[in-house]
């Protein structure tokens, strides 16, 4: 599938998507609208991630280059970013339904698991991870600690400095 009419697809999907939500829930209790929807800056994401480019000024550069006839309102990437990170509840309330209309609610591995994130490799400390090493583990990194998640459980472990 050429890029483009992925693109359009996915944009096609969040305003579908996005419709649902924004008549159950309400993101802004006031200021004006932004310029960019909602629908694109999530269409912008989704798609940049898929295009293999994992940080939000990649992205934003990408798009901004490439398919600014798309999305003629791009605003700067500070606004950008701004409003991507303000969509948090959004995303994650489009991953429930796009997980629910998939059929895999129930699934202990699911597809469309969750938004990627970056995750840190880790050093044992003295013992301290090696009784976690057998459970799949992920550590998203903080700034003075790591949060290592296993099996439904987060220890808490202070940062190698």
């Amino acid at each position: 599938m050429e890029r483009d009419i992925f693109i359009i697809s996915v944009y096609c999907l969040v305003v579908e998507i996005m419709q649902k939500i924004e008549n159950s829930y309400k993101f802004r209790s006031k200021g004006f609208a932004p310029k960019l929807t909602d629908a694109e800056v999530i269409t912008i994401e989704i798609c940049g991630e898929f295009f293999k480019l994992h940080e939000d000024t990649e992205i934003y550069h990408y798009f901004r280059r490439h398919y600014l006839d798309y999305f003629p309102n791009l605003p700067d990437r500070t606004t950008f970013v701004r409003q991507s990170a303000n969509l948090w509840q959004a995303k994650l309330i489009c991953q429930r339904i796009l997980v629910l209309a998939s059929g895999a609610a129930g699934d202990a591995v699911q597809s469309i698991d969750t938004l990627p994130l970056p995750v840190c490799t880790y050093r044992a400390a003295d013992g301290a991870i090696n009784s976690l090493r057998h459970l799949p583990i992920t550590g998203i990194a903080r700034r003075k600690s790591w949060i290592i998640t296993a099996s439904n459980s987060a220890c808490e472990f202070p940062a190698p400095e």
